[in-house]
């Protein structure tokens, strides 16, 4: 085996779970921190000539990438024949254009970052805006992991006829695939964003599907403005509907997961992208298969 799976940043359980499915050994870490906030970092297990795979959950990157940046440094200094970073939530997308003079296109200078540290990368579903593909910022190979199997086993367990929507027009390539797998009917609304917390939606006629549950889909859950301004419409125009919130990422405080309980929502879920108490969807199979195929590129 010339392979190797360590953990960074957070993500001891899901590399665990990832080396379970792909067969790939897990390697060992020990970090020391001193009174300074300094960190002694010693790799456990021999690196040298073997492909490295490091998985890290990196919301909240500011904090984390640091120690991300020196893991990839060490493995290189032991020898190794590459560096993969396996981030399921990927960073600092939705700065893809400089809206204001003089802000920093961070998109852009997050991707140099990685590109110039690492050999790949592999995410799950990453918030593409104004970039068809990641290929256009990253100057590494990227692989880009899809939950939307994951998340249509979910609401195919918890909900019978569905209606699967989403809140923009930038949900829609999510949104068709899920409801493909379930073979279910879907719509995409339309938003309008203001500021942060400040979303308008239109919501269509679903008269029709009066007897489905709605189940609102999106990419990311954040500060949770444009999912809850979407409950709020369906159940104006739709007070008896049985609402579902799903996402591959959620971000969200726990008061912003108590304002969805409150508006009369069943349950939110989310992937385990990003650890919370209602990242409950598993995603470690479809990263450890795209771990193999990268292996062989």
């Amino acid at each position: 085996m010339t392979k190797m799976i360590f953990s960074g940043a957070g993500a001891q359980s899901l590399a665990e779970d990832i080396a379970g499915a792909s067969g790939i050994p897990l390697g060992r870490l020990d970090l020391h921190r001193f009174p300074d906030g300094e960190t002694l970092f010693r790799i456990l297990d021999t690196v040298e000539n073997q492909d490295i795979f490091l998985v890290a959950r990196l919301d909240n990157p500011d904090a984390k990438l640091l120690h991300v940046l020196m893991l990839a440094n060490g493995f290189r200094q032991q020898g190794a024949k590459s560096v993969t970073l396996v981030s399921p939530y990927l960073p600092y997308m939705r700065q893809d254009i400089a809206f204001n003079p003089g802000e920093i296109v961070s998109a852009a200078a997050f991707a140099k970052l990685i590109s110039h540290n690492f050999d790949r990368l592999i995410t799950v579903d990453p918030h593409l805006h104004r970039y068809q593909t990641l290929d256009e910022v990253y100057e590494i190979p990227t692989y880009c992991v899809s939950a939307d199997e994951p998340i249509a086993g979910w609401i195919s367990s918890h909900s019978g006829k569905s209606m699967i929507v989403g809140p923009d027009i930038e949900s829609e390539q999510w949104v068709r695939k899920i409801a493909g797998h379930l073979q279910a009917p879907y719509q995409t609304l339309r938003k309008i964003r203001r500021g942060d917390r400040d979303v308008e939606i239109s919501l269509p006629d679903l008269t029709d599907f009066n007897e489905h549950t709605i189940v609102l889909v999106d990419d990311i859950i954040s500060s949770g403005a444009t999912m809850l301004q979407t409950v709020r419409r369906c159940h104006l125009a739709y007070p008896d509907a049985k609402i579902l919130c799903c996402a591959t990422h959620c971000l969200a405080a726990i008061e912003v997961l108590e304002s969805f309980a409150s508006e009369g929502v069943q349950a939110v879920a989310a992937t385990e992208t990003v650890l919370g108490p209602n990242s409950t969807i598993a995603i470690a199979n479809q990263l450890s298969k795209a771990i193999i195929k990268s292996a062989g590129r």
